[in-house]
């Protein structure tokens, strides 16, 4: 968090009179802003900045919402394609929890949908059976029919229903319910659309995760059961119409998420958690495994299987078979032999060999491993996974998405705008009102490749900064003057020739080094105009380095002035039990007194000598001063400062200062940190466990935080609020996760961060709210 004391914004230096010619961006790349009239212009100060709505523009295609999650597909007889799972929205029209798609119409709600995580689905003709349960309620399950027009309540398991199927007019559900429709029933039952029904006899002593029906007289079923009664059976068993006979694994307990057929349409295949030889036998120590044919008497592994990062088998949810090879989707890494071909959660089995198909991850907000929740053979030949991911290869796809065996292809409403970043923005900073330019961990920026650096405009959309950098941006600022845009963070990219090292300058047609960058990543930039050679510009760097330029001292902090750097040295960071050495100080936020040009740097250390600090500090220009007693605990971080009312103002995983309770965000008086207002706070409130202030923006007369937090305590986190002096208030209903940047323009306050939904429409990575309310 970046801000001179006139600017006190995110990474906005002070705007000076100038006049710019523009430049030609090559490379692919963009324009420098043009002289007058933006550049010199300041965007209007709303007098309630609340008074507004998030605007409908930055969404993925796909699903979005509150950790959205597409964790079961089906398809209807004219081709179109159900989701369910947990969101709130389809495209940009409201969706709870379930929604259909089709080429030529884009996506639709059902109804007003359900009030829960679907865990099942299956679709007959125009109905849609759909297996639900609601907030609070998981030991119950609700099994819902859609009729075209509306939904009915069918029955209430005790219990899971965790899959369905249907076959001669026959509903069949499985689960970990032992009621279903007013009868008895271990965790198999069938419904012929008037009565319930269970199997005689059947007593498994574990639930069902999944069925695999051609008939009623060929059902079988998977899971992590040893018997299922009088029967041993471990993890798969079938129905002839008879009798019920086992399809035993070598193992108990091994868990089968998905049955399938083969191409044949009779033989099984098993996706799950087991370990396996291409024998059929159990391997010992356990290293590939987790896809399996059954060959009559054995289960037989396909292909050597899949493994995780560490050797152990890979965790399958979803199979399906189509013309052009065997899926599966879960959470692996390398298929056909740990160490053999490397994957992201998907691979394409072609009867003799494994394919990399290009990988389904998520990389909004927090990166997990589980991102495939199911998959599944669409009739048009195509296979279609659901799941947490945000990107399938090159392509943009919010949890769902399909394949036809050479292209990725997400599912969009025609001609809706989707401007939406699947990555996290970690950086965000303007000229004027001119441009907007963000930098941090992202591939594409709506469908531009930008590769973490990128400058928006209303009027133009996304443009690259030539081909922008290999590496995560972590601070970015634009000169006021337009001129150059420095991008800080963890890159170094050699391929054109030039070495960048943590930091680079654009100057409208191609990124250069500075002065031969730093040893380690930076966190922080700010950017002061020169008026001459006697006073050239000067670049504040702060982060986690000690040298700069290739050998020159810097205990996370140092100044370029265009030729030489200067390291300023003394911070010292934090001293863990046992280690000879303290850490090295890490600098995340910079800012400047324009009155006496004293430097005031925060971030997460202990010390400047001998002098004992607490994450925040002063420099004159020739010796380090404590800020009272400091701000936050050891460990912990100071991510912004601004200067807000003639006063410094600071944000972070702030506790207190001393024995001062400080909620969040702190201001300091002179003497001492104090509140701001009531501060903020967490759902979690009075612990306040992840809360956290990582922006701090100023915009005439109000102070705008970002990060991880509620308005007040025990309220739903909104991740975003103002401070007009007196109240913090939050912008209607805020953004669903971490907030990292925060601008205000003409057209409203644009936030970025690791978001999938801002207000009630989905918004995935950027966000607008458009000021609305009160004179300008």
């Amino acid at each position: 968090m970046l801000s001179d004391r006139d600017g006190g914004v995110t990474g906005d230096a002070q705007l000076f009179d100038a006049e710019v010619a523009p430049v030609d961006g090559g490379d692919g790349g963009s324009r420098v802003d043009a002289g007058p009239p933006c550049v010199d212009l300041e965007p209007d100060a709303p007098t309630d900045p609340t008074q507004g709505e998030w605007e409908s523009r930055f969404a993925v295609p796909g699903v979005g919402g509150d950790l959205p999650n597409v964790s079961e597909i089906a398809f209807g007889p004219s081709g179109e394609v159900y989701i369910a799972g947990t969101f709130d929205a389809a495209g940009y029209a409201p969706a709870k929890n379930v929604a259909v798609w089709t080429a030529a119409g884009g996506w639709r709600a059902l109804g007003e949908g359900l009030d829960g995580l679907v865990r099942a689905l299956a679709v007959d003709g125009a109905t849609v059976w759909a297996a639900w349960s609601a907030q609070g309620e998981w030991d119950t399950t609700r099994l819902s029919r859609w009729d075209g027009t509306s939904w009915s309540e069918v029955a209430i398991s005790e219990g899971a229903i965790v899959d369905l199927a249907i076959v001669e007019s026959t509903l069949i559900a499985a689960g970990h319910f032992t009621r279903i429709g007013g009868i008895d029933a271990h965790f198999l039952a069938r419904f012929d659309g008037t009565t319930w029904s269970g199997w005689a006899d059947l007593a498994p002593d574990q639930g069902f995760e999944t069925i695999s029906a051609r008939s009623l007289e060929d059902i079988c079923v998977g899971g992590a059961f040893t018997s299922l009664g009088a029967i041993e059976a471990r993890s798969v068993a079938c129905w002839n119409g008879v009798a019920w006979s086992a399809r035993s694994m070598p193992m108990s307990y091994w868990m089968v998420n998905q049955l399938t057929r083969d191409r044949d349409g009779v033989t099984l295949i098993a996706g799950g958690n087991f370990a396996l030889t291409t024998r059929g036998e159990l391997m010992e120590p356990a290293m590939e495994g987790s896809i399996a044919r059954w060959t009559g008497d054995r289960w037989e592994l396909i292909g050597n299987g899949v493994s995780d990062l560490f050797g152990g088998p890979g965790l399958v949810r979803g199979v399906a078979v189509v013309d052009h090879g065997l899926y599966v989707g879960g959470s692996f890494d390398w298929a056909g032999g740990y160490e053999t071909l490397a994957t992201q959660h998907v691979a394409r089995w072609d009867g003799t060999r494994w394919h990399d198909i290009g990988g389904l991850w998520k990389d909004i907000g927090a990166s997990i491993d589980e991102n495939v929740w199911f998959v599944a053979a669409g009739p048009d030949g195509s296979v279609y996974f659901g799941g947490l991911f945000t990107h399938a290869g090159s392509t943009r796809a919010s949890h769902v998405v399909r394949y036809d065996g050479t292209y990725w292809s997400s599912l969009r409403t025609p001609g809706e705008r989707t401007e939406g970043i699947a990555g996290n923005v970690f950086a965000m900073d303007r000229v004027g009102t001119c441009a907007l330019y963000l930098g941090g961990d992202f591939e594409y920026v709506g469908d531009v490749r930008a590769d973490n650096v990128a400058r928006y405009t209303r009027e133009g959309g996304f443009e690259t900064l030539g081909r922008g950098v290999l590496g995560v941006v972590n601070a970015i600022e634009a000169t006021a003057d337009g001129a150059r845009v420095y991008a800080g963070g963890e890159f170094v990219d050699n391929d054109t020739g030039t070495l960048f090292a943590n930091l680079a300058s654009w100057d409208g047609a191609r990124w250069s080094e500075v002065g031969g960058g730093t040893n380690g990543p930076v966190r922080a930039l700010l950017h002061m105009l020169g008026e001459g050679a006697d006073d050239p510009d000067l670049l504040f760097v702060g982060g986690d380095f000690t040298e700069v330029g290739g050998g020159t001292p810097a205990n996370g902090l140092a100044v370029w002035d265009g030729e030489s750097w200067t390291g300023i040295t003394g911070l010292v960071g934090w001293h863990f039990d046992g280690a000879e050495e303290p850490n090295a100080a890490s600098v995340f936020a910079i800012a400047r007194d324009a009155d006496t040009e004293d430097l005031y740097v925060a971030g997460s250390f202990a010390r400047a000598g001998e002098l004992e600090l607490m994450n925040v500090a002063r420099w004159d220009g020739e010796a380090w001063h404590a800020l009272g007693a400091g701000l936050a605990r050891p460990f912990e971080v100071v991510w912004s400062l601004v200067w807000w009312r003639d006063r410094l103002v600071a944000g972070g995983t702030i506790h207190g200062s001393g024995e001062e309770p400080i909620e969040a965000v702190a201001a300091w008086n002179g003497t001492a940190w104090e509140n701001v207002g009531a501060g903020l706070s967490s759902r979690t409130a009075p612990e306040h466990s992840g809360r956290a202030v990582y922006s701090l923006h100023v915009h005439g007369d109000h102070l705008y935080a970002g990060g991880s937090f509620s308005i007040a305590p025990g309220e739903p986190n909104e991740s975003i609020g103002v401070f007009d002096g007196t109240t913090w208030r939050g912008f209607a209903g805020g953004v669903s996760d971490l907030v990292h940047g925060l601008v205000v323009m003409d057209d409203g306050l644009y936030v970025g961060g690791g978001f999938a939904r801002a207000g009630t429409g989905p918004s995935v990575g950027l966000a607008h709210f458009a000021f609305g309310g009160g004179e300008r």
